[in-house]
């Protein structure tokens, strides 16, 4: 048996561990201590640990302290310590191990965070960094329906990347609280190629509604790959940041998909009824990079627009006849 102290933060995460294979243990800020702790609000000798090894039992007594001992908030002069009690001498906090008590099992080590090591190079980070920016401004240009400067798109997209960066820098900072490794390039790297995923169906959606035209199952298809391709992205980041199951992945990472994508969702379904006195006018213009079929020239549009409306003007009596019909059955 032996004396396992953790150092913990405020919230409560193990800092550094100690193990002392000795019965006995002192800790305070005399560099006699076994365990020496650089607080000003410990005593030079602090708090005396010792271990029965016939009991297997672990007792602590306060060395008269100027600030105490507190035990699970309790402030004691002495006792008996149980597993997973917490020390607070000063500002410092220390975990008393239970050494007889199983670990966890371990995880098992999946085959994806070795095909994923690639994703930690800086270098390859730096280029997909380069590389989302060049697509960017790229596709301001070709969506631009005015002059387009270098210069002033240049700071708006880099805004853009630094807003989005929030994201990934999030996640490595509590990769960093929990795991102690941060793998925050890791992290930027996800970002970006799933940003060039996003923007190359991006293209494919703007080729398909310039020259078909889509039914309004396309939108339904078109939000189901956007939510799985961001659920991909929120697990991929939940899997480079935290070490735990994949059950517990997939919860948390469809939670956290709904939370972005219902909102989102339900934003752009209200107010889409049959009339609204406040109509909006979409002037977007795709520039002719998109078509994918050859332009007619003016004499066979013309030639093309009356069969247009030959066609339009039997619609018109088709529905006319329809209604007549109903309004027959309603009498």
């Amino acid at each position: 048996m032996a004396i396992v102290l953790e150092l913990l933060s405020r919230k409560d995460q193990t800092l550094k561990y100690f193990k002392f294979n000795k019965p006995e243990i002192v800790v305070g800020r005399d560099h006699h201590c076994d365990l020496r702790l650089e607080d000003p609000y410990i005593s030079a000798e602090h708090i005396r640990i010792r271990q029965d090894s016939v009991e297997n039992s672990i007792y602590f007594e306060d060395c008269q302290s100027i600030n105490g001992t507190f035990v699970n908030k309790r402030c004691l002069a002495s006792g008996k310590l149980e597993g997973d009690d917490i020390l607070k001498i000063g500002r410092t906090r220390l975990k008393v191990v239970n050494t007889n008590q199983p670990v966890s099992p371990a995880l098992p080590l999946s085959q994806l965070e070795e095909s994923l090591s690639w994703l930690s190079n800086s270098g390859i980070a730096i280029l997909l960094t380069l590389g989302y920016l060049v697509l960017s401004m790229v596709s301001g240009y070709l969506n631009s329906i005015t002059d387009y400067s270098i210069f002033d798109m240049l700071p708006k997209e880099m805004g853009q990347m630094a807003i989005l960066s929030a994201w990934p820098v999030a996640f490595a900072v509590m990769g960093k609280v929990f795991n102690k490794e941060s793998r925050v390039v890791s992290q930027f790297s996800i970002l970006w190629l799933t940003l060039f995923i996003v923007y190359g169906l991006y293209l494919l959606e703007k080729l398909l509604s310039f020259n078909f035209n889509a039914p309004v199952l396309f939108l339904w298809l078109e939000l189901t790959v956007y939510t799985l391709i961001l659920f991909g992205f929120v697990w991929l980041s939940l899997f480079i940041a935290f070490h735990q199951t994949n059950r517990r992945r997939n919860i948390v990472g469809t939670m956290m998909t709904l939370a972005i994508v219902v909102p989102i969702v339900s934003i752009g379904m209200l107010g889409n009824g049959d009339f609204s006195a406040n109509p909006e006018y979409d002037s977007t213009m795709l520039p002719p990079v998109y078509q994918l079929r050859p332009a007619s020239d003016v004499a066979s549009f013309v030639e093309n627009s009356g069969t247009l409306f030959e066609e339009l003007d039997k619609q018109i009596e088709v529905e006319n006849l329809r209604a007549k019909r109903k309004d027959e059955k309603a009498h």
